[in-house]
């Protein structure tokens, strides 16, 4: 387990690494598999208890369930639904109950402790004539319901290896709680106030972008920066009014190499007094 952990960090926190096959095998495991995996292993120490396609099955619920709880907890801090901390959140999970597996595993005998094993192809022969109707029935649906997983994950991994939509830069602003909410509202003329503003680049190739801050049209900051696919940039921007208002609008315009266009824009409404 911790080889696909380890794996699966060098994939995809390692800029030279571009293998979308590699990313789409071993993201699949640490998300749908790995996490449900250790959790079984620690509970389940002994033999007895699960079979092998229950631990299979109960594994990649239990792994849909971790990550997507690591993913509604990240969704409310500063880090957001991004990739690179879901995969060090459940990497770090992983990690724990690895070792607490390692644990109550180690507590028992070796007659009692549960190991992986790999099936002969005779014993499979040997075991196939034995199956009664009803055997047949429930192996049938258990294969069936293995057949629907795969296909399910592999459906998942061609999803990320080749995401729709395609290329796109994302921009967003944080209060002073450092999550999307607090903003600044209120602001006093000719005294700056600072607006932490984030940009990750996804357009699947190096980007030159410039961020200009205009409250009523009239430019207020600018900053430009190049980032790398995937690199995020995350600053305080300081924006001094020069005029007093109600009901201004604070825009942040995001452009891409000097283009008329912004790629992304945002607002905030605010008010300037003296």
């Amino acid at each position: 387990m911790w080889i696909v952990t380890v794996a699966a960090i060098i994939i995809i926190f390692t800029p030279f690494v571009d293998a979308a096959a590699a990313r789409a095998i071993t993201g699949l495991l640490l998300v749908f598999f790995v996490p449900g995996y250790v959790v079984l292993a620690a509970v389940f120490p002994q033999k007895d208890g699960l079979t092998n396609v229950e631990r299979v099955i109960l594994s990649l619920v239990f792994s849909v369930i971790i990550v997507g709880g690591v993913s509604f907890l990240l969704g409310y801090t500063s880090f957001g639904l991004r990739a690179a901390p879901i995969v060090a959140c459940t990497s770090i999970f992983i990690v724990g109950g690895s070792i607490s597996a390692y644990v109550r595993r180690r507590s028992l005998s070796s007659e009692r402790r549960f190991a992986v094993s790999v099936p002969r192809v005779s014993d499979v022969r040997r075991a196939i004539p034995r199956w009664g109707p009803t055997e047949r029935l429930d192996k049938t649906l258990v294969l069936v319901l293995l057949v629907v997983l795969v296909a399910s994950l592999v459906a998942t991994g061609y999803l990320i290896a080749t995401p729709i939509g395609g290329a796109y830069s994302e921009l967003y602003l944080l209060g002073s709680s450092g999550k999307a909410s607090e903003y600044p509202t209120n602001l006093t003329v000719n005294q700056t106030t600072n607006v932490t503003v984030g940009v990750v680049n996804h357009e699947n190739a190096n980007a030159n972008y410039t961020l200009v801050v205009t409250l009523d049209n009239a430019t207020v900051a600018t900053r430009s920066f190049s980032l790398a696919n995937n690199e995020q940039w995350e600053n305080s921007v300081a924006i001094t009014p020069d005029r007093t208002g109600q009901d201004m609008k604070l825009s942040f315009l995001l452009y891409e190499d000097n283009n008329a266009a912004p790629l992304e824009t945002t607002h905030l409404w605010v008010n300037v007094t003296n």
